[in-house]
């Protein structure tokens, strides 16, 4: 077995509980420009990303989650890009 399988699948585990808000925001991004409004998706693309990036180092180092709070950090941010 890889040294890393262990973290990957801890990443994997916890990026696969987003899969259908990840799922929810593909097909709400699409329905915005398909009605001509590019402007909604990247505004909440942009939010999502910023949260990423805010969130991701806390739960890694702070938190001392390693490589499961960065997909908890992705799988937050989705989470709240298919709400948005």
């Amino acid at each position: 077995h890889s040294p890393a399988l262990p973290h990957a699948e801890s990443y994997l585990w916890v990026r696969s509980l987003s899969l259908l808000p990840a799922l929810w925001a593909s097909v709400g991004f699409a329905a915005f420009r398909g009605a001509q409004d590019t402007k909604t998706p990247l505004r909440i693309s942009i939010g999502s990303n910023l949260f990423n990036a805010i969130v991701d180092p806390i739960l890694i180092f702070t938190c001392s989650l390693g490589v499961a709070g960065a997909a908890a950090a992705t799988a937050m941010a989705e989470l709240g890009a298919g709400l948005a």
